[in-house]
């Protein structure tokens, strides 16, 4: 009797130490998974905020629990941008990375007529944001007397201040590594464009951003309506008007 309890106890913890080493190969096994997970791109998740138009993208476990945040992409132009006719800048957004080097990060673009939403080709270039510096000269007037009393003014350089200004790069590739990057969207705008573009980033497409809108009239400073060639003054754009070939405002 003795030796059947003992028999009992022991084939008891034997059976005990299984269950304890499947659990903890079970356990490792899902570590190891979720570590996999979250280095595929399927398993990615969005996040956006209207309010600061900033898409998260995050790693995720099954498409069901959010893990580690892998990018930040913040639109900087307006949802709607008005844009002038020619090779322009449409759009830009600044990514913040989280990854050492995500490869495809920028994976597609799609071009859309927004008024019917049908597909449209468009070619496009992707440009990063950068600066350089340029020279901004001051001037002064200096003045002498010539030797028949005429007096000779001419404008001569007084300072040179060495400024920043933005310059856009090509960027070639679709790899984006770790840290912020300015991007910017740059392609042949066409008279009444209206144009929804939506980008897949980090395996996520993001819908919720933007149209491009092109008019001839964006940057214009003034313009006037010549419908009377009989009358002096022709009125224009802002109540400008134009008197005796001479801008009045």
């Amino acid at each position: 009797m003795v030796q059947l309890v003992q028999t009992y106890k022991i084939s008891k913890n034997n059976h005990y130490k299984q269950f304890l080493g499947v659990f903890l190969v079970l356990a490792i096994l899902l570590i190891i998974q979720i570590n996999m997970v979250s280095a595929l791109e399927i398993d990615n998740i969005k996040d956006y905020n209207p309010l600061t138009k900033t898409v998260t993208i995050s790693n995720s476990f099954l498409k069901i629990y959010p893990l580690d945040v892998v990018a930040t992409i913040k639109l900087d132009t307006p949802i709607n941008n008005k844009v002038s006719v020619g090779y322009q800048r449409v759009a830009e957004f600044t990514i913040n990375s989280n990854d050492d080097n995500y490869l495809d990060a920028l994976k597609s673009m799609d071009f859309y007529n927004a008024k019917d939403m049908k597909s449209i080709d468009r070619e496009f270039d992707y440009k990063y944001k950068t600066t350089e510096n340029y020279n901004f000269y001051t001037y002064k007037e200096i003045c002498s007397v010539s030797k028949n009393l005429t007096n000779i003014c001419e404008q001569v350089i007084d300072e040179t201040i060495v400024k920043q200004r933005d310059k856009w790069v090509d960027y070639t590739g679709k790899d984006i590594i770790k840290g912020e990057i300015t991007i910017g969207i740059y392609t042949e705008v066409k008279k009444n464009d209206y144009v929804e573009w939506i980008p897949t980033l980090f395996g996520e497409k993001v819908e919720e951003w933007a149209t491009w809108s092109g008019s001839l009239n964006i940057g214009l400073i003034a313009y006037w309506n010549f419908n009377n060639h009989l009358i002096d003054n022709v009125d224009g754009l802002y109540n400008l008007s134009i008197t005796n070939g001479s801008l009045d405002i």
